[in-house]
């Protein structure tokens, strides 16, 4: 697995994240994360932050950095 930077800001109700896995090269993603998944799947999070890195520990453990999409919501 390669390594994965994340920062997000908040756009309204919800947070903008940007992920950059680097591996020899990189991969640039957006990521869209509502307060209500944050609340439903990291309880007493502040931010997302956490979140997404781990869901994309979990996508590059199946799928190489360039099959995944490059902008999705969790």
């Amino acid at each position: 697995m390669g390594k994965v930077e994340v920062t997000a800001a908040v756009f309204g109700d919800s947070w903008d994240c940007t992920v950059t896995v680097r591996d020899g090269t990189e991969t640039h993603h957006r990521v869209r994360v509502s307060r209500a998944d944050l609340a439903r799947l990291d309880p007493g999070a502040s931010d997302p932050m956490h979140l997404v890195e781990a869901s994309f520990a979990f996508l590059l453990e199946r799928e190489p950095k360039e099959s995944l999409l490059r902008e999705f919501a969790l």
